[in-house]
């Protein structure tokens, strides 16, 4: 891989992650349940279908802790 097709992609994900810590509103410090909000909002389907699935089955959605989300993004 050439030099400027390295530094490209290395834009692209620094991009990537910015966007990514920007939309969960990863420097706030917020509680458990403020974090549960903002992982569910921001990672379920918007689908009505689906929704309405879901809150028929009563399910729960499973959310990894704030910390468990930032290590995952970061490896």
């Amino acid at each position: 891989m050439d030099r400027t097709k390295w530094v490209e992609n290395a834009d692209l994900a620094t991009k990537d992650l910015l966007e990514t810590i920007q939309k969960y509103q990863l420097t706030k410090k917020m509680n458990i349940d403020e974090w549960k909000e903002i992982y569910i909002k921001n990672t379920l389907p918007k689908e009505e279908v689906f929704l309405s699935f879901v809150e028929h089955l009563n399910l729960q959605p499973v959310c990894p802790t704030k910390e468990d989300f930032i290590k995952e993004l970061l490896y």
